[in-house]
């Protein structure tokens, strides 16, 4: 939550202070998406901020394979391409799962607000056609 107050001023009207208040909420995970082997698939994600902003992309497996990091400009929606490599003995029926979280490399803002860490979740789901 955060608290501002708006000043207008003319000199004709006078003086008006309009308090203003904001709420935000933290991204909520989505997927899981679904990336069969030897392929990829793409994630769009926006940059919610005002300003260019550097992301950082991890995933938990090693079988999925994203780029460590991409800057995108402000307000922007870019696509996080993501590949699915399954090891070598993984079976024809075989799934598996990873956890994709793309964090701000930075703090975009001096407000109390973004200067938390922020990050957004996205669940893969790698499978190997029969």
């Amino acid at each position: 939550d955060a608290k501002g107050q708006l000043t207008v001023a003319s000199p004709v009207a006078g003086e008006y202070v309009i308090p203003v208040y904001g709420h935000c909420v933290v991204p909520k995970p989505q997927g899981p998406f679904t990336v069969r082997a030897g392929s990829s698939f793409s994630i769009p994600f926006k940059n919610p901020f005002g300003q260019t902003a550097a992301f950082a992309y991890a995933v938990d497996n090693s079988a999925f394979v994203v780029k460590f990091n991409e800057t995108i400009k402000s307000r922007k929606t870019h696509n996080i391409i993501v590949s699915y490599e399954p090891p070598e003995e993984a079976s024809k029926s075989s799934t598996a799962m990873a956890k994709l979280t793309v964090t701000c490399s930075r703090s975009v803002s001096s407000s109390a607000a973004t200067t938390g860490n922020i990050q957004w979740v996205y669940y893969l789901k790698g499978i190997v056609p029969y």
